[in-house]
């Protein structure tokens, strides 16, 4: 039997993964949009919206699905999340596809995009406060994202990889004029996704 988005977001939100330190959003928008593909039965669309438009797409899941934790969130209010986020994201013809895809692949791209930003960062959030990245802790975090983009392209995803690419212009959208000072980017793979114009 089909089911809709509503349901498949509801279920979803009903479980979460366990998670170490850090911000359980990287690990739980990742997981949900895996369980909702799942529950869907969803092919996601091969064309990418321009970098630009990626942006714009990362930015509205920011705004509108990821404020505070949503591990903590009730299942209905996640829902609601959810149809704000697709109506925003269809308001802007930002992928191509149904509302379900454009669900699904905007939290894809936000998982690849913000954990990539994340290790661009001088400094990371601990619970005793702000600690200096060490480029051990960047390699293993961009591993750790490698990974995932690896596992979803094996099977035609590229939403998460395309979120690495979007991490430079995104972060040049919020910082501005500080980029060059707030961002580490000199370690970064020269293959890596991150670099695709």
């Amino acid at each position: 039997m089909k089911i809709c988005l509503e349901q498949a977001v509801g279920e979803a939100a009903a479980t979460w993964p366990s998670v170490g330190e850090g911000d359980p959003n990287t690990i739980d928008v990742y997981w949900h949009a895996c369980r909702v593909q799942e529950r869907l039965a969803l092919e996601l669309p091969d064309a990418l919206p321009t970098k630009e438009r990626g942006v714009s797409l990362v930015e509205l899941v920011e705004k509108h699905f990821v404020g505070g934790l949503i591990r903590y969130l009730a299942p209905d209010v996640l829902v609601q999340r959810a149809l704000t986020l697709v109506v925003a994201i269809e308001q802007l013809f930002l992928v191509d596809g149904g509302r379900d895809q454009s669900y699904v692949c905007s939290l894809f791209a936000w998982h690849g995009c913000v954990n990539m930003a994340k290790l661009l960062r001088r400094t990371f959030v601990t619970a005793d406060g702000e600690a200096e990245y060490t480029m051990e802790r960047r390699v293993e975090g961009y591993a750790w994202l490698e990974h995932f983009w690896s596992e979803k392209e094996t099977r035609g995803n590229r939403w998460v990889s395309y979120g690495v690419s979007l991490a430079r212009p995104f972060e040049m959208n919020r910082k501005k004029e500080n980029f060059t000072q707030t961002v580490v980017e000199d370690w970064v793979p020269p293959n890596s996704p991150y670099w695709d114009r």
